[in-house]
Formats: structure tokens, sequence, C-alpha cells
């Protein structure tokens, strides 16, 4: 099982955000509306974090592992993209089941994820390798074995998805595995999908509602209430459906070697569904090959 989190999380990313978020060249705005209140949306039960879809990660990296003819002992792994250190913990956790030990990278271009994720490996007592780096221009040393994308890939235009799995094939090993996790939606690839008015005022409630049960102090619960308002109205993605995964992983030379899905059932948070948000979401995680295929497995997860 995942090693439990630190519960100084949340905290340390409310205090990470506004020194360490980066400010966009392009539009002059800074992130930490979303890395200073991301914490707060999975304590509370909100956010679609990599921890609710464990059963379809954590098979998907055993099968990216475990292609081909010579799994090495001590995988390389890259997480490409993080929010926080939800995508390490869960490939730490993941590799554990595997038995093996990996030696994870992580990037973004934000420095806060980044920071959670040194924090959360000093907690466990692991190391990690942090860059804070653009995936177009980052460079790595070494080729790795596995690379890890969740809720990654619809943060990038259609137009711009072919060059990111082409980037992510060629930064692979010989018989590398890429491991992609996101939310699937059969709708107009080309138009961002964002919160809606009711969506947006439910979260906000739901927020206040769930932060007052679990009693924090005024000052924390106004934080996040501010970062969610910001929240609801900057968040967009771009929608992908599982075909169009598929598709991007064959036309960036990879083979299908296992893909999966699964529906979330969240009446919990239905009223406040949104990008993110974990309410009745399906997900897709397909695994793509440098090598020729072995023979292509299709589940689908519950």
């Amino acid at each position: 099982a995942p090693t439990p989190e630190p519960e100084a999380m949340p905290e340390l990313a409310r205090a990470l955000a506004p020194q360490r978020c980066r400010v966009d060249p392009v539009s002059g705005q800074r992130c930490d509306w979303y890395h200073g209140l991301w914490q707060d949306l999975r304590r509370v039960g909100i956010a679609a974090s990599a921890s609710r879809q464990r059963s379809l990660f954590s098979a998907g990296l055993m099968a990216a592992l475990l292609t081909g003819s010579a799994a090495p002992a001590r995988p390389r792994v890259l997480v490409s993209g993080a929010a926080d250190h939800a995508i390490y913990a869960e490939v730490l956790a993941a590799c554990a089941g595997c038995g093996v030990d990996p030696d994870v990278t992580v990037i973004d271009v934000c420095e806060t994820p980044l920071c959670l994720c040194q924090a959360y490996a000093g907690a466990v007592r692991r190391t990690v390798v942090t860059t804070r780096a653009d995936v177009f221009a980052y460079q790595p040393t070494e080729r790795f074995d596995v690379i890890c994308s969740h809720s990654f890939a619809g943060l990038f235009a259609p137009e711009r998805r072919r060059q990111l799995f082409a980037r992510w094939a060629d930064m692979l090993a010989p018989s590398g595995a890429l491991l992609v996790v996101n939310r699937v939606r059969d709708t107009d690839p080309t138009r961002s999908v964002g919160f809606g008015e009711a969506s947006s005022v439910s979260l906000c409630e739901q927020l206040d509602e769930r932060l007052r049960r679990l009693q924090v102090s005024t000052a924390v619960r106004e934080q996040a209430l501010a970062y969610a308002a910001i929240y609801v109205r900057r968040l967009a993605i771009y929608p992908l459906s599982e075909g169009e995964i598929g598709a991007l992983i064959g036309a960036a030379g990879l083979s299908i070697v296992h893909q999966a899905r699964t529906t979330s059932g969240d009446e919990q948070n239905a009223a406040c569904s949104g990008v993110a948000v974990a309410a009745n979401a399906t997900h897709a995680c397909l695994v793509g090959h440098k090598a020729p295929a072995l023979g292509a497995s299709a589940v689908t997860a519950t």
C-alpha cells in the first residue's frame, strides 16, 4: 500500500505557492491559485487526484515495467508534469508492487510541485531528481525506461499534442514504455472545457463546507476560497478521447501493449463536476512500447 502522505503537505503547498510558483511569460499570471489550492481540494475529496485511479495507474505501470525481454532492476522513470507529489508517490507504490526500485525524475515548469516531491521523498526516506523545465526543452543525460504522464496531455491544444508525444518517444530508451493516464471525453478536441457557472458556484460552496467540517482556521479557509474563485475561472483543458490517445501513441512510433479504463461513480461531487473534479469521470490508461508490440491487452478496470 502507498505510504500515507505527510499531513503537512497542504500547509507546505500554501506556503510555497506564492513564493515558488511560476509567472507565465505571456499572461503574467502566477500559478499559485492552482498549486496553492490543489492539496486542499485533494484532502476534502474534490480533486480527481492520481490516487483515485490507483488501480488503473498501477496496472499500467506494471505493464510498462514488464514489457520487453529485459526489464531493468532499477528502471529510470520520468514523471512528465506534476501538480504535486501524488504521481511520484504512485510510482513508488506501483514499483514496490513489481519488486523494483526506481530511479525517478520529475519535471515541471513550476517549482512548487517539485518542492512537494522533494518533501515527500524526504518524508518517506527516498530520493528523487527534480528539474524545472519545459518538456519540449528538457534534455536528459540518459533516456528513460518508463515515462509517466497523468492528466497532462489535455493542457495542450490538438496541434501541439503530436509534438508532445513525439518528444516523449524521443526520450525513451530503445525498449522503453510510455504510460499515459488521462480523463477522456468524446467532445470537440479543439474547444477547451472549463467550469460552467453552476459548477463554479457548487465547487466553492462544497469546498467551504468541507473545510469548515475539518475545522481549519479562518485564514486557511479564506485563502483556499480566494484561490478557488480564480481556479474556476482560469482552469481549462482540451478534451481527449481514448482513440486520440491511441492514435498519438501510434504516430510517435510506439506500439500499444496495454489499454484500460475506469469510470468513477462519485455522487458526492456530482453537483460540482468540472475540470479536474472527481465526479463521474472516465479515465483511460494506455501504454506504448518503443519496440514492436508483444501483444496488446485491453482491460476495463473496476
